[in-house]
């Protein structure tokens, strides 16, 4: 029957969708590929792990999601389809993209500098794009950015994202006294349960991005690879600013990143 989650099986018909394959699992959601029944299109599904299936905070998570994806629209950051209840499960749909994430890429080794720039550059303009509509993406990182085979880039992955409003008062997007973000990417003041998160968390989470496409490494302790060339470290240096103000927008480091490129 195959997919190995509780009462998730192949051919199952989700919210008019049907389940052909597992293409992503996470802790909090898995991802399948399934097919539109009305006209047969690909898409792919992002439903609840069976352990938050009926849980208030993790539904509720994945719908709000939806709703943020669904008021964007920019080639680099994925769009939502549909979303929706069916039964007891809540449901995503979003295009099917074909390509990896880069954390895949990085099993096989860092890219190439160009190719590092280039993608770095697409997941700036997805920030840019992010930030001026007053939005923090807050989980960075290679494990949501997709790859395709022309190395076009798409930012995913908002179950973490914060509105404007969220930013105005606050909030962290992972509830009262809870951190949010992922591990060596997350920006010291999302490490902090009180700390006030806003755009220039996405610049810190970005410059660790970076710095691993670049080396297949995270940097140690903010100290920087002597794998990265002269002209990226002051660039990457200054994403990775403890202090938010002293990090530079999504728009002044694509233009640097775009000047490097083309030297």
């Amino acid at each position: 029957m195959g997919l190995d989650d509780d009462k998730l099986y192949l051919g199952q018909i989700l919210g008019g969708y049907r389940l052909e394959s597992q293409v992503g699992r996470g802790g909090f959601a898995i991802v399948l590929k399934a097919r539109r029944e009305r006209d047969g299109a690909a898409v792919a599904l992002k439903v609840l792990r069976s352990k938050h299936r009926g849980k208030f905070r993790a539904e509720r998570q994945l719908l709000r999601e939806a709703q943020i994806l669904k008021g964007l629209r920019h080639p680099k950051i994925v769009s939502c389809i549909d979303f929706g209840r069916t039964g007891a499960w809540v449901f995503l749909a979003m295009p099917l993209i074909k390509g990896e994430v880069l954390s895949q890429t990085l099993a096989r080794g860092p890219l190439e500098e160009g190719a590092a720039i280039d993608c770095g550059g697409q997941v700036l303009e997805a920030l840019e794009y992010l930030h001026g509509r007053g939005l923090v993406h807050q989980d960075v990182k290679p494990d949501n950015v997709l790859r395709g085979s022309r190395g076009r880039c798409t930012l995913f992955d908002f179950g973490l994202a914060l509105t404007r409003e969220d930013v105005l008062i606050g909030r962290t997007g992972a509830g009262p006294g809870r951190i949010a973000g992922t591990g060596s990417y997350r920006a010291p003041e999302q490490a902090d349960p009180k700390g006030v998160v806003g755009t220039k968390a996405d610049i810190y989470s970005f410059g660790v991005t970076l710095h691993r496409l670049l080396t297949g490494e995270l940097p140690e302790g903010g100290a920087l690879s002597p794998k990265i060339s002269a002209a990226l470290r002051p660039l990457i240096a200054s994403s990775l600013e403890a202090e938010p103000k002293a990090r530079p927008s999504a728009r002044a480091l694509r233009r640097d990143l775009a000047a490097i490129l083309g030297s």
